[in-house]
């Protein structure tokens, strides 16, 4: 194997330099994004956001809306709608080509038995939707001229290109019982940018603007790129340089057999838990627009610090609790239960979140709903014993399970940016500005009525122990049925017996005259 080939120090810096430049940069990339946004279109309209922002935890800028004059709060009411606008669609630029392209990367890499490309493009079109970025900043360019560098940036596959091309890499280059081990380093990489940029971030556009974090995203960008070029090989040693067409259709049609394919525990139960993942994505990461503007909103007018903060402690509270829920509520509870638990959680803190008012209360939510991320894992885990073992070790290289799941995530992404980000729109008008989380918690119930038609498959252990309980079982019925058959041997045996004994006594009885002639006589 490629990686026993590696020096020691090189096993596990092939591919996690990549997705770790790749995820600081995306994850950096974000917030600078909304909060020029906000920005520009604050002076364009008149709107004084930097005058208003919050400086130390109290009221925020509520004292600033109070009173008769309600000229600043309309005004405020236009910049949060047009930037809503323009955030809904940068998003759907950017994940409406992945969706498109995504679903042929994993094939192709397969036929052509090349990693590399698919773990190249999405790097360089993260690096040429922040040169487009970069020069709407330094041009003062219409906010608009973003969705070409979005677009960009989703023609290369995105995010989900590039996280199939890394699992099908470890798949390739690591022994399978140290692939979970790879994933965990993985993991762990991801939760520990996403706490180190958003805490960055804030700071970052707070003391220098937005133009140097914008600059740094693209050295992250250039570094993953020069990493996959010069110091990561190629994952199959005979890597074919035939040409194979990319947008094949027959790639769509592995995806479609996944769930046109009928399993053990029903077809059934794989649609609703893919239903149950749309749901949840639809309503956490489709909110995260909404979110970010909301705690900008007044009474809060968080300002660039206070925002990275409030993003890190959500991502640090997701990381840990999701992890730390799998592990704990696991052992007193079944893994649909586990998975109710941390709907619930989702749904208390969307509700905290809609009344929140004050810095504090804003930052209580994700406590409450530390639990939030413990489904997804699990979920996970229920697909793949539902797929089947003999069947997975296939999907795992081509990825089509997970690539299926990318692509229905991006949709709900997607879908629940426009939806969400409409109903903020609507809403602005009102004083109560909470009610887009409300009616997200509502939509959250529905999990709660496909858990209960779901059948699960039993784990890798209960079948085990199930396998042993059955040959064990079978073992006694083996021999209590050889025990049988012997006793049963032994009394036909003596049976004979006794009735060729008893013959013969019969015999004798019956011929007294052989007796007689047996006497000796006297001549």
């Amino acid at each position: 194997m490629l990686r026993k080939k590696l020096p020691t120090w090189r096993r596990y810096l092939t591919v996690e330099p990549v997705i770790f430049f790749y995820a600081y940069g995306l994850m950096m990339s974000f917030p600078i994004l909304g909060q020029y946004v906000y920005s520009v279109i604050s002076k364009l309209k008149g709107f004084p956001y930097e005058q208003l922002l919050l400086q130390k935890e109290g009221l925020g800028c509520q004292v600033h809306f109070a009173g008769a004059n309600n000229t600043l709060g309309d005004i405020e009411k236009e910049v949060q709608s047009l930037a809503t606008k323009i955030i809904t669609g940068n998003t759907f630029f950017s994940t409406i080509p992945a969706l498109i392209v995504a679903p042929f990367w994993g094939p192709w890499t397969d036929k052509s038995r090349r990693r590399k490309p698919a773990l190249l493009a999405p790097a360089i079109g993260a690096f040429l939707g922040n040169v487009v970025m970069l020069m709407v900043m330094y041009f003062e360019w219409p906010l608009y001229v973003m969705f070409i560098g979005s677009a960009l940036a989703g023609l290369s596959g995105f995010l989900p290109t590039l996280s199939l091309a890394v699992m099908a890499y470890i798949a390739d280059t690591t022994e399978k019982n140290e692939v979970a081990f790879r994933l965990a380093i993985m993991q762990m990489l991801v939760f520990m940018i996403g706490v180190v940029s958003q805490l960055t971030s804030g700071f970052w556009i707070h003391r220098f603007g937005f133009i140097v974090p914008t600059w740094f995203s693209l050295g992250c960008y250039l570094i993953c790129g020069l990493w996959v070029i010069f110091l990561v090989p190629e994952s199959h040693e005979k890597a074919t340089h035939e040409k194979h067409n990319f947008f094949d259709i027959k790639s769509l049609k592995v995806l479609v057999n996944i769930f046109r394919k009928q399993r053990e525990v029903g077809r059934k139960s794989l649609l609703l838990l893919v239903f149950v993942v749309a749901i949840l994505t639809l309503t956490t990461m489709g909110l995260e627009g909404v979110t970010n503007l909301f705690v900008m909103r007044s009474p809060l007018c968080f300002g660039p610090k206070l925002v990275g903060y409030f993003l890190a402690c959500r991502m640090f509270f997701d990381g840990l609790g999701g992890a730390v829920g799998v592990k704990l509520l696991g052992k007193f509870f079944s893994e649909l239960t586990t998975c109710g638990i941390s709907v619930v959680s989702q749904i208390v803190e969307m509700v905290f979140l809609a009344f929140a008012t004050r810095t504090w209360l804003v930052f209580a939510a994700p406590i409450l709903g530390c639990f939030k991320a413990s489904a997804y894992p699990i979920i996970t885990s229920i697909l793949s014993r539902i797929v089947g073992d003999d069947e997975q070790a296939y999907l795992f290289v081509i990825a089509s399970l997970f690539c299926t799941i990318g692509i229905i995530n991006i949709f709900s992404l997607n879908l629940g940016m426009m939806f969400f980000n409409s109903v903020y729109e609507r809403t602005l008008h009102l004083t109560f500005g909470g009610f887009v989380f409300l009616l997200c918690a509502a939509i959250k119930l529905i999990p709660f009525c496909v858990f209960s038609c779901v059948q699960v498959p039993p784990t890798g252990e209960h079948q085990e122990k199930g396998e042993e309980l059955e040959l064990k079982d079978d073992d006694e019925n083996r021999n209590k049925q050889d025990e049988k058959l012997l006793k049963e041997k032994e009394k036909d045996e003596n049976q004979e017996t006794k009735h060729e004994n008893g013959t013969s006594r019969e015999a004798v009885a019956i011929d007294p005259d052989a007796i007689e002639l047996m006497k000796p006589t006297d001549d």
